[in-house]
């Protein structure tokens, strides 16, 4: 239900789209009835042209912009100064957006009226709070679903303006917002990271806006401005929301190992009078550590860094009996105070992990290569994890001996030929030190043997930084770049544990992770992807497969070139489910070769990739891997690769190798994943030769996933 705000000014403005505001023989020019078209185009064409911009304060950069309408629906991504331009082709008014923010998934709308065939739609904050008085629920719950007649019903221009005139009275006590008489479609020019001061005066309202609410308050009034509550009650809320607390865990501090450390939130704000509560939280510190905090529910707990590594804690800010709460988070990295490193264990998840020091160990003499420690701990471990390379291939990995928390010094007990069973391997033993100052050296030896030589070691940071891409910026060479509409990465938003994509390459060979058509798990698929641009489907020898089984799949839909793909799969003796990869990634801007690839990658395991495309490694479960890497085609730098595979299982333990009761050989593909700064690379595998209607309780999801370049 529309709650209808008019004061005597806004009145007048409302009553101006319909008719003069005023009396006498000669009327007053009428105010555009369609708040988001300033200026319509006459009518004519059989498509929609929808412009504007993005932005909350900055321009809003590679969000995802959908459109519904009466007619038609379109979608298209923002472009680096928050702009976009879409066409929906027979399309009729009125429409209503949403747009999703590429990393934090938050939702913005708007609506336009709209006559002729174009029309200037802004998604702002302001905007988003006009929509949802407008349609007294919330927009995201019902834009998926939204219909021609609800939109008809809703969006029409003396409900626009009233709304609006209910957002205006809501906040011209905070900010002045008289002068914007259009929320949609008043001219908006955004700042950029590049260009901070480059916004006109609308961009620094939303500037104001934003600063002033965070998203949490924000959240909450457009909750308010959906219900039935009135204008004034809402603006009540405004005034709790700005007494509610906000919480501050300090800044993030830097301390030797052993140290007692101090947090502190008293620079937490509350309102006057109130004494607030805190309530602290551990929510990530190294494998190994037993760190627990003293005074949790005081402003300033203090805990021991007793290992080696980054330490993360929250902490909840509010008031006895109050419904608000605030909270806020702090890191603490604990320093080298030894002759030893420990790094913090390195996640396997593919949307992050925990990254530390490692060492690197070049040798030399009878035989030349490098080792990668991927951990050192103080006092040794029977399993160290790293691996030792030598002219591209995999020699071994290794057990560390060693008081190491003392003097530094270390033994590698390394296993030559780890493909080999274990009565024909050898061991190369490495002696040494690794120092305080981040160097190392020793000798190695292969007992009874004349190999030998020396080792010096580096300790390094295993993050690296990255350049930013966009699809509006894409790098030369990539998918987003050229003209097929189909090739590259696919997403599809999810909130699963597992990332839902599919991978299709410029000749047609595809392979999805998604939905199961038997059960409430996930499935790969891999076949052939056949398109006429407009309309795709699954060739006849494309198959699914299961965590236990190989069958046949059916699977049909559309494609719109570079923005979605939707349709349907299903199975010999499983349901039909919907598809719908509605996101051409990032991931397509990006153009990689395989000198840009070669390195160490870890996750659950650890693998080099050489400049030549070879890969030798280890899989969390202690399988070894040797293959090779490669582009689709061979002068492609699209972010799709090639893989094929050989699992090797140690003889004294098949079993923790599964992947060999299939093969052992594997093949499928690999692409570099792109967040915030971070690359993840990431693969899909199936057994090689393996045929339809092939069963095992054994399973056919590889434990291999790159992981992160650390080199």
């Amino acid at each position: 239900m529309l709650m209808l705000m008019r004061n005597a000014v806004m009145g007048c403005v409302v009553l101006a789209a319909l008719a003069a505001c005023g009396g006498g023989s000669s009327s007053p020019e009428p105010m555009n009835p369609n708040p988001g078209n300033p200026n319509p185009p006459p009518v004519g064409k059989s498509s929609l042209t929808l412009s504007g911009t993005a932005a909350t304060g900055l321009a809003i950069v590679d969000a995802s912009i959908q459109a519904k309408c009466q007619a038609g629906s379109a979608q298209v991504l923002s472009g680096p100064d928050g702009t976009y331009k879409m066409e929906i082709v027979e399309g009729k008014f009125p429409c209503v957006l949403q747009l999703t923010t590429p990393v934090t998934g938050v939702r913005l709308h708007s609506v336009v009226v709209g006559t002729g065939n174009a029309a200037t739609v802004h998604i702002t904050p302001l905007t988003d709070m006009l929509t949802a008085r407008l349609f007294g629920r919330d927009v995201a719950g019902l834009f998926p679903n939204v219909d021609a007649a609800s939109l008809v019903n809703t969006i029409n221009a003396a409900n626009v303006l009233a709304v609006q005139a209910d957002v205006t009275a809501l906040l011209q006590d905070r900010f002045n917002i008289s002068f914007l008489q259009d929320f949609i479609g008043a001219p908006l020019r955004a700042a950029t990271a590049a260009d901070k001061a480059g916004g006109d005066a609308h961009d620094k309202l939303l500037d104001k806006v934003s600063a002033y609410f965070n998203p949490v308050q924000l959240g909450l009034i457009n909750k308010a401005l959906a219900s039935t509550q009135t204008v004034a009650d809402i603006k009540k809320l405004l005034v709790e929301l700005k007494a509610a607390p906000v919480a501050n865990a300090g800044l993030p501090q830097a301390v030797a190992t052993g140290a007692t450390v101090l947090l502190d939130a008293s620079a937490s704000q509350a309102a006057p009078g109130v004494v607030p509560n805190f309530r602290w939280k551990i929510i990530g510190k190294p494998a190994t550590s037993v760190a627990e905090l003293s005074l949790a529910n005081t402003a300033k707990p203090s805990f021991v860094a007793d290992k080696p590594g980054s330490y993360m804690f929250s902490v909840m800010v509010d008031y006895p009996g109050e419904r608000y709460a605030s909270s806020a988070v702090v890191e603490v990295t604990a320093q080298l105070d030894a002759p030893y490193q420990t790094t913090p264990a390195v996640s396997g998840a593919p949307n992050g992990g925990v990254y530390g020091e490692y060492w690197k160990l070049e040798f030399s003499g009878t035989n030349t290569g490098f080792c990668d420690v991927l951990s050192v701990s103080p006092s040794g471990s029977s399993y160290t994890p790293g691996m030792c390379i030598s002219n591209g291939k995999l020699l071994g990995d290794f057990a560390l001996h060693g008081d190491v928390e003392k003097t530094g010094s270390v033994t590698l007990n390394m296993q030559v030929n780890p493909h080999l069973p274990e009565s024909t391997q050898t061991a190369a033993i490495f002696r040494g030190v690794f120092r305080q100052d981040g160097t190392g050296a020793g000798t190695w030896g292969i007992p009874n043997s004349a190999a030998n030589g020396a080792w010096t070691a580096t300790r390094y940071i295993g993050r690296q930084t990255y350049r930013s891409v966009t699809l509006a910026n894409p790098d030369a060479g990539s998918f987003a770049s050229g003209a097929d509409g189909a090739a590259g990465v696919w997403r599809r938003p999810s909130t699963k544990n597992y990332p839902e994509f599919a991978l299709i390459l410029p000749n047609g060979e595809t392979a999805w992770q998604t939905d199961s058509p038997f059960s409430s798990g996930m499935v790969h698929v891999f076949g052939e992807f056949l398109s006429d641009g407009a309309t795709w489907q699954l060739g006849n020898k494309s198959t699914v497969h299961t965590s236990t089984s190989i069958q046949g799949v059916q699977a049909s839909g559309s494609i719109v070139p570079k923005t979605r793909i939707v349709g349907t799969m299903s199975a010999a003796a499983g349901k039909t489910v919907t598809l719908s990869f509605d996101s051409y990634s990032i991931e397509n801007a990006l153009a990689l070769s395989l000198a840009d690839i070669s390195g160490t990658y870890v996750a659950g395991g650890a693998s080099y990739i050489a400049p030549d495309g070879s890969i030798s490694g280890t899989t969390e479960a202690g399988c070894r891997i040797q293959g090779r890497i490669a582009p689709v085609s061979p002068d492609s730098k699209a972010n799709l690769f090639r893989l094929k595979l050989t699992f090797y299982g140690p003889a004294s333990n098949p079993a923790a190798c599964y992947e060999t009761q299939m093969g052992p050989d594997y093949d499928g593909y690999a692409f570099m994943t792109v967040s915030e700064g971070e690359r993840y690379f990431y693969t899909l595998l199936r057994p090689s030769g393996v045929p339809v209607g092939y069963a095992t309780p054994a399973g056919f999801y590889p434990r291999y996933i790159l992981g992160t370049k650390i080199r």
